[in-house]
């Protein structure tokens, strides 16, 4: 015990806590500008909206007289904002922070603990990220279907799926328990098996934090690194689908376990409208 909290006090492990807040928050907040500009003007961007008359970004509604000439918001899609607005500020300012810096010593292998902030070389970095990766698209398509259950959406999972049109502020809007089981937990495997650095750790953070950016959107830009094959990705426009229809695509990172599993409306949906067309 001794050890443990001698471990809590070292200024290295506080050092890491503040680079990896600053790759979380610092991602999310750059992607929430970006995606806020694009509402605010319609007129160029509204081409890629994959629900090209709404936006749940009550900020952009605030401040552009094009949002709000162009996209449809009720009352209820503001107090959401304003309630995902308060969950991101505490969620990145205190909780991440307190978690990170509570649990490190228990989950987090010594060599992370030790403050390792450079990069391995290219070849282990590109293999530990991959691990995580990989981990965490596995973990994440279970705990997500799980929590799509009957008797567990109610609870739990409900509160992320209040943005129909989802919006990068919300991306981790959602319930403590889902936050441990969905993100934490799927997000920290990986790092574990690998016994990764603490830059490594900061790089799969911002990587993780401008996929779960790019999802939650609203806009397919068929440039971006997950969104230029939907057939082996999961671009925004299957996650985006995911949350206006509330029905499968339950993936992370790739298509598979929906493939493997059969859980992919999305595709299901796109093959129908398509038939609809002609």
């Amino acid at each position: 015990m001794s050890s443990y909290w001698a471990d809590v006090s070292d200024p290295q492990l506080w050092t890491l806590v503040w680079w990896l807040v600053v790759a979380h928050t610092g991602t999310s907040v750059l992607c929430f500008a970006l995606y806020t500009i694009f509402d605010m003007f319609p007129s160029v961007f509204q081409r890629f909206k994959l629900q090209p008359l709404r936006t749940s970004n009550s900020l952009a509604l605030l401040i552009s007289d094009r949002a709000r000439s162009t996209f449809f918001d009720s009352g209820a899609e503001g107090s959401l904002f304003t309630q995902a607005a308060v969950g991101f500020a505490v969620s990145h300012c205190v909780v991440l922070p307190l978690f990170v810096t509570a649990m490190f010593p228990l989950v987090v292998p010594d060599r992370v603990r030790s403050l390792d902030l450079s990069l391995p070389p290219t070849p282990r970095l590109l293999f530990d990220l991959a691990v995580c990766i990989l981990c965490e698209d596995a973990l994440f398509y279970w705990t997500h279907r799980l929590l799509h259950h009957p008797m567990l959406y109610q609870h739990f999972h409900k509160r992320h799926h209040a943005f129909n049109a989802p919006i990068t502020i919300a991306a981790e809007f959602a319930h403590p328990v889902e936050t441990i089981l969905g993100n934490a937990i799927p997000f920290f495997t990986g790092p574990i098996i690998t016994n990764t650095t603490g830059g490594t750790l900061c790089l799969w953070m911002a990587i993780r934090m401008l996929k779960t950016c790019e999802a939650h959107g609203g806009y397919h830009f068929p440039w971006l690194p997950f969104s230029f094959s939907e057939t082996v990705f999961v671009g925004a426009k299957r996650h985006d689908f995911h949350h206006s229809q509330n029905t499968g695509n339950f993936g992370s990172f790739f298509n598979f376990w929906d493939w493997f599993c059969g859980t992919d409306t999305f595709t299901e949906f796109s093959s129908r409208q398509s038939k609809k067309a002609y």
